[in-house]
């Protein structure tokens, strides 16, 4: 038996290796970094230190946006009790001033004195203040004889004298309008 021949191998190729880098020691001394350069554990701690202070200033900031929102909001709460108490006092304002033109109308005045008994005046002086001219009479003329069969009229004094007592408990009496000129009682207008 015979064998089969085998081919020749042929022989690998050396690939050219390089020079191996020259070997360093493990240790070397480092040069003093210059002041323009930071370290970087210095870089660090001023990146925390940023991030401390960023955090820092957004939650005061908002802290203080919320507390402001709450001084608003009570603020505006006052105003509006305030509001509210305005408008009840010129609504009571307004009822009084109906009122008070309810008892000043001359209607009214006219049937309280038809209660008290009261006539209309047959004559009206009429006077303009800071004038000297004479005062205008209406109604009858003074000048006008009385009819024959017709009495005088008899003047009555329609003044009413009241007793009032003031602050000190003493008791005046007089007439009402020497009463009101006097103690301030009341105030022409």
């Amino acid at each position: 038996m015979t064998s089969p021949v085998r081919a020749p191998r042929p022989t690998p190729r050396r690939i050219a290796q390089p020079e191996p880098a020259p070997r360093r020691p493990h240790l070397r001394v480092v040069p003093e970094p210059s002041r323009s350069t930071p370290r970087p554990t210095i870089r660090r701690r001023r990146t925390g230190a940023v991030l401390v202070v960023t955090v820092a200033l957004v939650f005061g900031s908002l802290m203080a946006s919320a507390i402001f929102h709450g001084l608003l909001v009570s603020g505006q709460s006052d105003l509006d009790r305030l509001d509210t108490q305005i408008q009840e006092e010129k609504t009571a304002l307004a009822q009084e001033k109906l009122e008070l033109a309810n008892l000043q109308s001359p209607a009214r005045i006219a049937e309280e004195a038809r209660k008290l008994g009261m006539v209309p005046a047959d004559q009206q002086h009429w006077v303009t203040p800071g004038s000297t001219d004479d005062p205008v009479i209406t109604g009858k003329a003074a000048d006008e004889p009385a009819p024959d069969d017709a009495d005088p009229p008899t003047t009555t004094d329609t003044t009413d004298t009241t007793d009032t007592t003031d602050t000190t408990g003493s008791t005046s009496t007089g007439s009402a309008d020497e009463l009101a000129g006097t103690d301030g009682g009341g105030s022409a207008q």
